[in-house]
């Protein structure tokens, strides 16, 4: 989970935050948020996208029983 404060939102405090894990914890990520969630899906959105320079991560709808959402999965290398 990744939650930031709503008074310390649109201050750039969750981009770098965000940034910071994914550059300490290489790998594949996954991040997944629910259909209501559009803030939280523009933000992931644009991160990630800054994040692999637009070029390395892959977004897919799922509709499981296990996770019904957008899902943005991609490699810190």
């Amino acid at each position: 989970d990744f939650f930031i404060m709503r008074k310390f939102r649109r201050k750039g405090v969750g981009r770098q935050a965000a940034i910071f894990i994914f550059e300490q914890f290489k790998g594949v990520w996954e991040v997944r948020q629910t259909y209501a969630n559009q803030p939280a899906y523009s933000f992931w959105k644009k991160v990630i996208s800054d994040f692999t320079k637009d070029y390395s991560y892959q977004e897919e709808m799922m509709e499981s029983e296990l996770w019904k959402g957008p899902v943005i999965v991609f490699q810190s290398i």
